[in-house]
């Protein structure tokens, strides 16, 4: 699998048919976008985490389909350093991700010496990886962050197969990891070892994280094209995109899976990614003031088109 799902988590940060964006305000350059993705690296992941993470296989012989668990619950722990005296590299430390005891250390960097294997896309604390290439891949990361006294991580990776018996022109919803983290001390945090209490950061179930469509209006928008690259920024209250959005996250429809994941992500996902057309990728998720952030991927076949990061005030 190219974008495999121990890569994805490990890396964590190297972790729309219908857009608000009105004309992009802000023509950007590869380099522009990979410094905004650094710099949002740098507001929200320094310092040491400690939560759980959780492998599921997608299940759908049986209805409703289901995430199926593949691993137990893990205290997944994880160590982000930033140079003092070089703001543009670090290393990712992470350990029990796939099991107790692993450990990989991942050197980071503002600018790559070779071309990463995914697409990296910021937002205001939002962290987004998408396969270059190869079967479709999603790693998402929703941040919240105030100064070393608090820090939560909430982050979900998706992938698709391509080896797929019956269509060989399209991938099929495969594996879904899903993942919370708080932020704790650096004194003396050790990475190889279990904090068991840490995982319960996570709940083992929660309820849907949007029940009505009522009592939430559009506030913004900011959308990311691909080709060309260009970001733009919306501030209409458009009432069809925000019903379009809530409607696709609350209720069931035949060719997607919808579920609100224990970390308190509400995820949508195609059941299928066809080669030659459109398919969107929702992911929604709640901030401490109480709004909603989605964000949609948009996809040509398995190529990255671009993101919208929407922003849903309650009433």
């Amino acid at each position: 699998m190219y974008f495999s799902l121990a890569p994805a988590v490990l890396l964590g940060l190297f972790s729309s048919g219908q857009s608000l964006a009105s004309s992009p305000i802000q023509v950007s350059s590869a380099v522009t976008e990979q410094n905004r993705f650094w710099d949002e690296v740098l507001a929200n992941c320094p310092g040491c985490w400690s939560g759980a993470i959780v492998h599921t296989a997608f299940e759908d012989s049986k209805s409703p389909a289901f995430l199926r668990p593949t691993t137990d619950k893990l205290n997944f722990r994880l160590k982000v350093d930033i140079q003092d005296d070089d703001r543009d590299h670090g290393t990712w430390t992470v350990n029990n991700v796939e099991e107790i005891g692993d450990e990989r250390v991942i050197p980071l960097a503002r600018h790559p010496t070779i071309t990463p294997p995914t697409h990296k896309i910021a937002f205001d604390g939002v962290t987004l990886r998408t396969s270059r290439s190869g079967n479709l891949g999603i790693d998402i990361g929703f941040w919240h962050r105030e100064g070393d006294t608090f820090g939560m991580r909430r982050s979900v990776v998706v992938t698709y197969n391509e080896n797929d018996a019956q269509d060989e022109q399209s991938q099929k919803l495969d594996e879904i990891v899903y993942l919370q983290q708080k932020l704790v001390p650096s004194d003396g945090f050790v990475g190889n070892t279990v904090v068991p209490s840490d995982k319960d950061v996570m709940l083992d179930e929660v309820g849907d994280l949007i029940t009505s469509e009522s009592g939430f209006e559009m506030k913004s928008a900011e959308s990311l094209k691909r080709e060309p690259l260009e970001r733009g920024l919306s501030r209409a209250k458009d009432e069809h995109t925000c019903s379009r959005l809530l409607n696709s996250i609350m209720e069931d429809h035949t060719c997607r899976f919808r579920m609100t994941l224990p970390n308190r992500i509400a995820i949508s996902l195609p059941l299928r990614i066809v080669a030659g057309e459109t398919n969107s990728c929702l992911f929604a998720h709640e901030r401490t003031d109480g709004s909603i952030q989605i964000v949609e991927i948009d996809f040509e076949g398995e190529q990255t088109a671009g993101a919208t990061m929407f922003l849903l005030d309650q009433l």
